[in-house]
């Protein structure tokens, strides 16, 4: 079995040599100081998603006074930017 220390110290070191550490700033996040362990969801919702978003609403809200004089568009099978 192996053992580690289980001091505050070694989490940290453990933290600040983590690869993946800068992609936790990619998503958005109510309460920083909470940790995110819902294991039955698709995980907080990424910046660039919620960005994503916005533009397509903003796009369809110029759109809406003029959509009934245009043919019907199709969508994207994606959104991504």
């Amino acid at each position: 079995m192996t053992t580690f220390p289980v001091d505050r110290s070694y989490a940290e070191g453990l933290d600040a040599a983590d690869p993946l550490a800068g992609f936790r700033d990619r998503f958005v996040r109510g309460d920083p100081s909470l940790i995110y362990l819902d294991g039955n969801s698709l995980g907080p919702l990424p910046q660039a998603t919620q960005a994503r978003i916005g533009e397509v609403v903003s796009q369809c809200s110029r759109s809406a006074a003029t959509a009934r004089r245009r043919p019907r568009r199709t969508l994207p099978a994606s959104i991504t930017a």
